[in-house]
């Protein structure tokens, strides 16, 4: 059970590393519905990774919903995804994972580890090359609307913009971190 006012990491993937959002028009589907989620389940997400095999979440639940919010989710987006690619059954491999975020550190290495994730799984260059992610938003290069982005900003600056700038350069820092030793560990994580 994932308790109101706490912070959660999720992760849904597919069975078998098998594309399930494999174009831009299925992530960005993705992205449509983890909005209405959301908001129908009052559940505050602060960050977010789409990549093509799987997804990663920082969410708050604001109630005791988050487990329906994620099967709505879930269950949405696999009936989407076996009508266009007229498949049949489960689309994500299992039930989502959540692990509990119980410090500052562990959010701090989530949150970097969520805009590195589509460098590690080789899809882009840099963090903000990948538009399905929330990294762009975090440092202020668009706006998602349906983000909660202060908790994350907080922990760096009480203003936005230095806040802003030193996200960034944390996350350099982690990029920089896994490319000189880190690479084999997170590569092996199931990125």
């Amino acid at each position: 059970m994932q308790p109101a006012g706490e912070l959660f990491h999720i992760a849904a993937r597919s069975s078998a590393k098998r594309l399930i959002l494999p174009t831009a028009d299925d992530r960005d589907e993705l992205l449509r519905l983890l909005q209405i989620a959301c908001r129908k389940y009052a559940v505050a997400c602060h960050a977010y990774c789409v990549l093509t095999t799987h997804f990663h979440l920082l969410v708050t639940p604001q109630q005791d919903d988050l487990s329906r919010a994620l099967q709505w989710l879930n269950s949405r987006y696999a009936e989407r995804f076996n009508a266009d690619y007229a498949a049949h059954g489960h689309v994500f491999g299992a039930r989502y994972s959540s692990t509990h975020v119980a410090s500052d550190a562990h959010l701090l290495h989530l949150m970097a580890y969520l805009a590195y994730n589509p460098i590690a799984a080789g899809l882009c260059d840099r963090p903000e090359d990948w538009p399905w992610s929330s990294y762009r938003a975090l440092v202020g290069r668009e706006r998602v609307p349906f983000l909660a982005l202060d908790e994350l900003l907080r922990l760096f600056a009480f203003d936005r913009n230095e806040a802003r700038r030193r996200i960034e350069d944390y996350v350099r820092g982690f990029e920089a971190r896994q490319r000189n030793g880190g690479v084999a560990r997170l590569a092996t994580s199931g990125v």
